[in-house]
């Protein structure tokens, strides 16, 4: 049995510990490895590996084909099912892939890149650090994940709560109650992980 098949047959919650480990780096490394191992040097979004039950829509919600290389456009989502998994190439030192039971909407400006995570979880590698005027950053519901050069694991939990497991490097995060509409701000370095809890009963800043 493959190494993707492998972390295709974990749950969320144990892919999170497993991230939270001495051998993520290695794991996740391995996984990705594979993917850049295609030799994919475009500077556009497109698909790259798709297993099981794999979705794309176009930015009205309109079905796109699932094919090999597929390219995506701002505004495009693509979704996965019990069994799938996805790879999407950014750019050529950019991939993220979607776990099973996820999805994510992607948007793309010049060098800004824009993932919304709606739910499920995504793995992300970038293998350079971004330069002065380009930015990535992965939102969830309360979360904006701010990667500038690292590796990680951004996800909702069973009780839909938000987390982030960094593998390697630094990102920094802003999440924000959107109900108070507090604000708070943190960098999470490599082996660290953090969950989003939401108090809407308590003084702002406390």
């Amino acid at each position: 049995m493959g190494i993707i098949q492998r972390f295709k047959d974990l749950s969320t919650k144990t892919k999170a510990i497993i991230l939270g480990s001495s051998g993520a780096v290695i794991i996740i490394a391995v996984v990705l490895g594979i993917v850049l191992g295609t030799g994919l040097t475009a500077t556009t979004m497109r698909l790259i590996r798709a297993e099981g039950s794999v979705s794309i829509e176009d930015g009205n919600g309109n079905t796109k084909p699932v094919l090999d290389s597929i390219r995506f456009q701002s505004g495009d989502a693509i979704n996965t099912g019990a069994d799938g998994l996805a790879s999407i190439s950014l750019d050529d030192k950019k991939i993220v892939t979607l776990d099973k039971n996820s999805r994510a909407e992607f948007n793309k400006k010049r060098n800004q890149i824009e993932l919304n995570l709606t739910k499920g979880g995504l793995y992300f590698e970038v293998t350079e650090s971004l330069k002065d005027d380009e930015t990535f950053d992965i939102r969830t519901s309360t979360m904006i994940v701010g990667i500038r050069g690292t590796s990680g694991y951004v996800f909702y939990d069973e009780n839909g709560r938000e987390g982030l497991v960094v593998t390697d490097g630094v990102v920094h995060v802003t999440a924000t109650n959107p109900v108070t509409r507090e604000v708070r701000e943190i960098d999470v370095y490599g082996g660290q992980r953090i969950k989003v809890f939401l108090y809407n009963d308590r003084a702002t800043g406390s």
